[in-house]
């Protein structure tokens, strides 16, 4: 794809957000930010990585779009695990997969921005566990938003496991994995680092407990059960292992669904495991959390009333164009 072409993607990214009406705006403008030659790409993807929207009261939203975040995303376009509709001509499809990740960013950004009060301004003073379940938050609402941006309904009491997932759902969450720039910015980050520190753990850590959060939350989504909330806690004793690391090698773990507590036991060295091991280590207990917050949710009539409702509560303050809302689930008019 040129990179012309790409920047078309983020237009039409934000005519489709836009068309929900967040923030209560439905008009848009895309911006491109300076940037200062002198400083390096890894410094940039430190300091200069984060785009902007601004909520302006004439029913405008612009978006501003930093050189980094461009460059290191156009760098990491990928064919996703997903095929082209038929007579869906290959540059259309792939031009539409970016669209639709850059749908997802957007939405995360708006949640910071319109239900958590985290602006460009702030950010830097959330962090922390503070900043971890901030994004957990947004990174699932992002889900729900992006599967209601293509006019899905997103349902949220469906405890009938028989069922399987919504295929077109599951088309739309399969396309949207097609980029690998969050991956390419923390090989960049890396090259500024020295000695190993404890920091390296947690960053690790952090970063399968968002992959487990965001697997589980496009699970759930696909089966009709689509959470509110949803978070992944690590623990457990940490202690320096050879060449200096700092490894938690009887990681313990707990996993949050619309409030309920479910534990995980024996994960291990889990920050260490080889990324193939780690993946179908999630994709197992992405299956084993869906199963038992199911059984719950077909158990429990309060919960299922409270998943339905907080979610309900939760879209209505982020986006404003007419929303049915029934026991079936989330439904855009």
């Amino acid at each position: 794809m040129a990179p012309g072409a790409y920047w078309n993607c983020f237009d039409q990214a934000l005519k489709r957000m836009t068309s929900l009406r967040p923030g209560g705006q439905d008009h848009w403008v895309l911006n491109s930010s300076a940037h200062d030659s002198r400083v390096t790409s890894a410094q940039a993807a430190e300091d200069d990585f984060y785009s902007s929207f601004e909520y302006r009261g004439n029913g405008v939203i612009a978006y501003t779009l930093t050189k980094a975040f461009f460059r290191y995303s156009y760098r990491g376009l990928v064919t996703p695990p997903a095929a082209p509709r038929p007579k869906e001509r290959r540059s259309k499809f792939l031009q539409e997969c970016a669209a639709n990740y850059l749908i997802k960013n957007f939405w995360h950004n708006h949640v910071h921005e319109q239900l958590q009060e985290i602006t460009s301004c702030n950010y830097h003073k959330v962090r922390g566990e503070a900043r971890d379940l901030s994004d957990f938050e947004a990174d699932n609402l992002a889900t729900v938003l992006l599967a209601l941006s293509y006019g899905h309904t997103v349902g949220t009491d469906n405890s009938d496991q028989t069922a399987g997932a919504d295929a077109d759902i599951r088309e739309l969450f399969l396309r949207n994995r097609c980029n690998k720039v969050f991956a390419l910015r923390e090989k960049a980050r890396r090259l500024t680092k020295k000695k190993p520190t404890i920091d390296d753990l947690y960053d690790r850590e952090w970063v399968i407990r968002r992959m487990l959060a965001n697997e589980l939350s496009m699970y759930c989504v696909e089966r009709g059960r689509a959470l509110a909330s949803i978070s992944v806690y690590f623990y457990g004793d940490i202690c320096k292992a050879a060449g200096g690391r700092y490894e938690r090698p009887n990681a313990q773990g707990c996993v949050e669904m619309n409030s309920v507590r479910i534990p995980l036991d024996n994960l291990g060295n889990f920050a260490y495991l080889q990324r193939s091991r780690i993946k179908n280590a999630i994709k197992s207990y992405t299956t084993h959390l869906d199963n038992v917050y199911a059984e719950l949710l077909r158990s429990s009539t309060t919960l299922e009333t409270y998943a339905r409702k907080s979610l309900e509560a939760k879209v209505r303050r982020l986006i404003h164009c007419s929303l049915a809302a029934s026991k079936a689930g989330l439904r855009i008019k």
